[in-house]
């Protein structure tokens, strides 16, 4: 599987993007969007084909990404350049070479995958009996879109959670914690996939036999001075649920979200 880069993380951040929102959106309708053909994408996110600095400022363009995000864009772009010893490379792509940290891939990695699902249930999955190395094969079990699959096992593969031997897909002894180098974009990632847990908690209410799925909840007057000892608690019981669910031999990846929050507003009270 070929060795990845910041921009074109970037670029799969955004086509994943859309096709969470349309299920049907393709790699040809996110190419017509970028103005280039199908082709192409398909090799600059293969990592087959280096984008020039025209064609990567015309990507910037229609993207829509914030200036930290465009610099990170453009200083990996630079550095693959210059790894790959390209001669003709800009005096600007030159000095955002030399400025470029590749710790900036690993926090987008990072980043990445705590904020998206899908990268947790790829690595449950690798567990469950029938288990098949295949992207396409991920895709059809988990709904989603094969190049999402694609790019989420490569994150997966670079953040060493996953390895690939033969094109058999097992999981590393590492465990599955990763973290960005900001406090704050860690806790923006993991509000993010706290969200899509409850969004797909409701969609499960919605889709899924009740034999299949347990909700339960309630509502309770609280003394607050109690939080932490719930938080220990609902941490508890999660570690020892994940703990017996485990035993046996797993057919199916489920996820598990428990809400407590507060249905009053501060300060409602005085």
């Amino acid at each position: 599987m070929a060795k990845s880069d910041a921009y074109r993380t970037l670029i799969q951040r955004e086509f994943e993007t859309r096709c969470r929102k349309n299920a049907a959106y393709s790699l040809r309708s996110f190419a017509r969007t970028l103005v280039i053909s199908p082709g192409a994408l398909s090799q600059i996110l293969s990592g087959k084909r280096i984008p020039s600095l025209k064609t990567a400022q015309g990507l910037l363009k229609r993207l829509g990404l914030s200036q930290d995000d465009e610099q990170t864009f453009l200083g990996s772009l630079a550095q693959r350049q210059k790894s790959r010893g390209l001669s003709r490379i800009s005096p600007a792509i030159r000095k955002l070479a030399s400025q470029w940290m590749p710790e900036q891939k690993v926090e987008i990695d990072d980043f990445e995958i705590l904020s998206e699902w899908y990268h947790f249930a790829i690595f449950e999955l690798t567990q469950v009996e029938g288990f098949q190395s295949d992207a396409a094969w991920i895709a059809r079990v988990l709904d989603l879109p094969q190049p999402v699959v694609q790019s989420g096992i490569e994150r997966l593969i670079r953040a060493g959670l996953l390895v690939e031997a033969e094109g058999v897909l097992r999981r590393s002894s590492q465990s599955l914690s990763v973290g960005t180098a900001s406090p704050s974009k860690t806790h923006a990632a993991l509000r993010s996939y706290h969200r899509q847990i409850l969004e797909r908690a409701i969609r499960s209410l919605d889709q899924d036999p009740v034999e299949e799925r347990c909700m339960r909840s309630l509502t309770v007057a609280v003394d607050p001075e109690q939080l932490p000892l719930a938080k220990e608690m609902i941490r508890d019981f999660v570690r020892s649920l994940a703990g017996a669910l485990e035993t046996g031999r797993p057919k199916r990846v489920y996820q598990l979200g428990v809400a407590l929050y507060p249905a009053q507003k501060a300060g409602a009270d005085s």
